[in-house]
């Protein structure tokens, strides 16, 4: 799977903390074989963890995590938290991945960094990843945030890996196949793809459920870090706006000139950012209207599969569920408020002296949309909706998700960097 889309996504999906086991000296042979692919400096990456001292290894499960000195408390915690996490994802999906191994890096570093991070390949039937520890900022909660982004990768690119390469059960189809026929090329396309990213975020998304619950973190810091950049921005509205074009989705598909990754970059990427949003929104959508069971019966319904391909999927999500998905997304719609926002970084709320250090800032207002006939200006903060707190765009989504059946609902704004202004933003479909 392309890893551009974890430019804005994403999440460290770790979850509920116990004791961890099993510490032993770093085997003399532990070498990491490559760097991904899509990552930067793959040379100086694989330096980098080579030319590591690595001190200890601790293992949880199929965990297992390399540490260097003065690491192995903030080790342990992480080796149990990510043991806890799949088991937690395999409680709620009843889905098994298919690795003998996870395995991570716990390295040092002075330098400043914001969600650092590297998905790795490492010997046999096994995925890795590096997580830096910043100095001063070592605690197993700031690792968690600091390495958001990567440790989205690190469980998407497992839990889609695992759906394509399964131990037990039928494996699903991947679409971005090219297959020769003597002298013919020709590219096969099983169209599955809306399937395999959206259950890989979902799983991600339940991860991040379970640890912002647990009692050992502060649950708004580590929270926020992750939605910030964990996790697809918009996925009601792409659901909107793709609708069932979403099962045509393959990796060949060509790219709409609309496509952006974000409406304020000076240098727009052609990345099908909208596909991959409403793929996660529509496995959120299905958990909303026919609970989370659901998507446990999806997924041991495709064991009963000869051949798991897209239409194969569709008929057999259209069966548990009793109804036609491609129906239900045409039904959807989902209020366009014609407001783009960015994140408010705290650091740049504390530059400033906001008496806020978190929420989102607004960069477009569309001319005649909801967003403009409510007041609302290009550069206020958004901070709360009703009761609900607003620091990244998913808490958004979800919050006018959750108020949808309202008429309208009450925006909370910093103004100018100092007032405070209430705006009333009507609900419109």
């Amino acid at each position: 799977m392309p890893l551009e889309k974890f430019a804005l996504l994403l999440i460290l999906c770790f979850v509920l903390a116990t004791g961890c086991s099993n510490s032993g000296k770093l085997p003399a042979n532990e070498k990491v074989t490559r760097v991904h692919e899509n990552t930067i400096s793959r040379a100086s990456e694989n330096r980098l963890l080579n030319d590591a001292q690595f001190t200890g290894i601790l293992k949880k499960g199929n965990v297992e995590v390399l540490y260097q000195e003065g690491l192995k408390t903030q080790a342990d915690c992480i080796a149990t938290l990510t043991d806890k996490s799949f088991s937690y994802i395999e409680k709620s999906t009843g889905f098994q991945n298919s690795y003998d191994s996870f395995t991570i890096y716990l390295l040092r570093t002075d330098a400043n960094f914001w969600n650092y991070g590297k998905i790795v390949t490492t010997p046999g039937n096994s995925l890795g990843v590096i997580l830096l520890v910043q100095t001063g900022k070592d605690s197993c909660e700031s690792i968690i945030s600091n390495n958001s982004v990567s440790n989205c990768t690190f469980v998407h690119e497992i839990i889609e890996g695992s759906l394509l390469f399964r131990k037990r059960g039928t494996a699903i189809e991947g679409d971005d196949i090219k297959k020769e026929f003597g002298s013919i090329n020709r590219k096969v396309l099983n169209y599955t793809r809306w399937f395999r990213e959206g259950f890989s975020t979902y799983c991600a998304y339940l991860a991040h459920e379970a640890i912002t619950s647990d009692s050992r973190f502060d649950k708004n810091k580590v929270s926020h870090a992750m939605l910030l950049n964990g996790f697809p921005l918009h996925p009601f509205s792409s659901l909107t706006k793709i609708g069932k074009d979403l099962f045509s989705w393959h990796q060949f598909s060509s790219l709409p000139p609309e496509t952006r990754l974000s409406p304020n970059m000076p240098n727009p990427q052609k990345v099908i950012t909208d596909y991959y949003d409403a793929s996660f929104g529509l496995f959120l959508l299905i958990r909303d209207k026919f609970g989370e069971d659901a998507i446990y019966q999806i997924i041991r319904g495709i064991d009963t599969l000869e051949y798991a391909d897209g239409p194969a999927l569709i008929e057999l999500t259209n069966t548990i569920l009793d109804t036609d998905i491609k129906q239900l997304i045409e039904d959807f719609h989902f209020p366009q408020t014609g407001l783009y926002m960015e994140p408010l970084f705290p650091g740049v709320a504390e530059r400033k002296g906001l008496g806020i250090s978190e929420g989102l800032v607004v960069t477009i207002v569309e001319t005649g949309s909801p967003a403009e006939k409510a007041g609302i200006r290009k550069n206020d903060v958004i901070y709360r909706i009703n009761d609900k707190d607003i620091k990244a765009n998913l808490d958004f989504e979800l919050a006018i998700y959750q108020l949808m059946s309202h008429q309208s609902v009450t925006v909370h704004i910093l103004r100018d960097e100092e007032r405070e202004v209430i705006a009333e933003l009507r609900l419109v479909n």
